[in-house]
């Protein structure tokens, strides 16, 4: 069996990179989609595990107890066209605790958990009365 052999052209290797850059666009497109599903699934499991600690945490600490009526996972709403998002609430008849649930917790997650904090009775009035 033989095989012809043809020189490259200029047009050959162009259309080669081209298919290239093409399947290399594609995989990026599959591999960011699949970072996606992990970490958003690995989010999911870590607030799960944190929000089911909780109601113990804080019912059975010596030094400060909530009765906490309910948890409540995944807050999302808008006021005033902005977006927010809070992670876990823990309820009870006087207090509202806010958790942010960080994987890797970087200084700039503080910031803006503090910035959430101060607008929270804001965003969200049946809240308004509890202390935070």
């Amino acid at each position: 069996m033989s095989v012809i052999s043809q020189e490259p052209t200029p047009e050959s290797v162009w259309a080669f990179m081209q298919e290239t850059a093409l399947q290399m666009r594609e995989t990026d497109r599959r591999l960011k989609k699949a970072e996606d599903l992990f970490t958003s699934q690995w989010g999911r499991l870590v607030e799960s595990l944190v929000e089911g600690a909780l109601v113990s945490l804080f019912q059975d600490h010596p030094d400060y107890r909530i009765s906490v009526q309910r948890t409540i996972r995944r807050v999302k709403g808008c006021h005033g066209g902005h977006n927010y998002e809070f992670d876990i609430l823990v309820v009870d008849g006087e207090e509202l605790v806010i958790v942010e649930v960080k994987t890797t917790l970087r200084s700039d997650d503080v910031t803006k958990f503090l910035g959430k904090l101060e607008k929270c009775k804001l965003w969200m009035p049946e809240y308004a009365s509890r202390r935070i």
